[in-house]
């Protein structure tokens, strides 16, 4: 989304408030906003177009290039399934910081969850109490991953 469109929602999300809040944006202060917006989109459209030029097409230069294997500990990301159940591939996961960090938290809660039920049926209670702590750490682990998405 551009710069100008996002101005525009956000100022048609105040204008909206205007009466909750009692306050009104002058059209002078929306002429300077949008003349702002203009000049970032303007900016951003030559810089692209400057390193289009310098760098060349990035679809020809990189054809042909494998994608990246991102993996956890040596356990692959790829395959983690999105929101839809669909399962990700590795230049997928490898575009997004979000899908990264969502592919570690779930491959922490499976082995958690592993873990569990290999503690469940754990005859000695040394090893039961031991993988319950790793199964816990994993948890927490993939709540710290889960919390970077929020970031992102």
């Amino acid at each position: 989304m551009k710069v100008t469109q996002l101005l525009l929602v956000s100022l048609a999300l105040s204008m909206c408030f205007e009466g909750i809040v009692g306050m009104a944006i002058s059209s002078n202060e929306l002429k300077d906003a949008m003349d702002e917006a203009e000049n970032v989109d303007d900016a951003l459209d030559s810089t692209h177009a400057l390193l289009k030029k310098w760098g060349g097409d990035h679809k020809s230069i990189l054809q042909g290039v494998p994608a990246l294997k991102m993996t956890d500990n040596g356990i692959s990301l790829a395959g983690s399934a999105d929101i839809a159940g669909h399962q990700l591939t590795d230049s997928q996961v490898a575009s997004s910081a979000e899908l990264t960090a969502l592919a570690k938290a779930e491959n922490r809660l499976a082995a958690a969850k592993e873990d569990v039920h290999e503690a469940a049926s754990s005859k000695s209670a040394v090893d039961r109490a031991q993988l319950e702590d790793l199964s816990e750490e994993l948890t927490n682990e993939a709540v710290k991953e889960l919390e970077i998405t929020k970031e992102v």
